[in-house]
């Protein structure tokens, strides 16, 4: 419960709402770090009983987008997702507010 939580609160933080799919993603990838799109689909199916590929892809998409998920392509094999460090996700948000004022 305390990690779906914290997953809520990253979410929300990055401006993003908190739904199901993106709390189960990130909760799957504090448990299975380094997961390949299928483990995490895999993963996400048992937690929410139903989770089509698509919408895992479209989720992992948008997290890699607000920097709280970073994507790692090792040489000949699938790429793998995990959670970047709260930090990271705060950083790049600063960043992003400051540039859009200027």
């Amino acid at each position: 419960m305390e990690a779906t939580q914290t997953a809520a609160m990253r979410l929300r933080s990055a401006g993003l709402r908190a739904t199901a799919i993106r709390i189960a993603v990130l909760d799957v990838l504090q448990t299975m770090p380094h997961a390949s799109v299928q483990d995490i689909a895999e993963g996400v199916q048992q937690v929410l009983g139903t989770a089509s590929l698509q919408a895992v892809y479209y989720a992992l998409d948008l997290l890699l987008l607000t920097h709280l998920v970073r994507r790692i392509e090792p040489a000949g094999s699938p790429a793998r997702s995990v959670c970047a460090p709260a930090s990271v996700g705060l950083k790049s948000r600063i960043t992003q507010r400051a540039s859009a004022s200027l």
